[in-house]
């Protein structure tokens, strides 16, 4: 039951409760394996997991992973694309021990040909340009440029664009949304260390996040 709890709960980068589990945020902020994206027909990392919204509603749906590694804390690698402006589950790998990685979605979803990812509504942040500034934690790192997609239950809303100046106003104006929230001010009052830490630590949280004026508080 412990092995589950602290894998569910470290699932998501920063997630508020990790803040105060085992050894406190800098013991878990080693920089993650992506999932990845196909975007036109060319692979794309993912610095967004539209999987763990799932997980989180269905904690036994993942097999238990037989490998952890502190660049993989969520235990799998998801693969996606956008077909018909959708945002389509492909694969879902989870590491072996001396063995390829091993597909398991048909176990989280047997009943599905195709998975639509109609359980996220939310950013999807795609770096695609040279990376400017490498920071070893969560996806904090910065690129020169990037896709960002607004998704609504699976569908894609909009897809733009972004300079690297572009995103970090983005990240700055969801950073200041998402320190109004109950979640954020936990955060960061549990973290007991510089605001800029949780900026950088909880970057995959806020960044696709669509918030809401209900969800925040001035």
């Amino acid at each position: 039951m412990a092995t589950r709890l602290t894998r569910r709960t470290l699932a998501r980068i920063g997630f508020s409760l990790a803040i105060g589990l085992i050894g406190g945020p800098r013991a878990r902020a080693t920089a993650q394996q992506p999932d990845w994206i196909r975007i036109d027909g060319k692979d794309y990392s993912l610095f967004t997991n539209p999987l763990t919204p799932y997980l989180e509603e269905h904690p036994d749906a993942l097999p238990e992973p037989t490998v952890m590694s502190t660049d993989l804390w969520r235990g799998y690698v998801a693969k996606w694309e956008v077909r018909n402006q959708q945002l389509i589950l492909s694969a879902i790998e989870m590491p072996q021990a001396r063995k390829e990685p091993i597909n398991v979605i048909d176990q989280v979803f047997p009943a599905r040909d195709t998975v639509v990812a109609d359980w996220y509504t939310g950013y999807l942040i795609v770096p695609t340009g040279k990376l400017v500034h490498y920071t070893h934690m969560g996806y904090a790192s910065i690129y020169k440029k990037y896709i960002r997609l607004r998704i609504r239950q699976g569908v894609i809303e909009e897809q733009a664009r972004l300079t690297k100046d572009e995103y970090l106003d983005f990240m700055r104006s969801q950073f200041e949304k998402f320190r109004r929230t109950p979640q954020g001010r936990e955060m960061i009052l549990r973290a007991d260390v510089e605001e800029e830490f949780v900026f950088q630590y909880a970057s995959e949280i806020y960044t696709s996040t669509i918030f809401e004026e209900s969800s925040t508080t001035k």
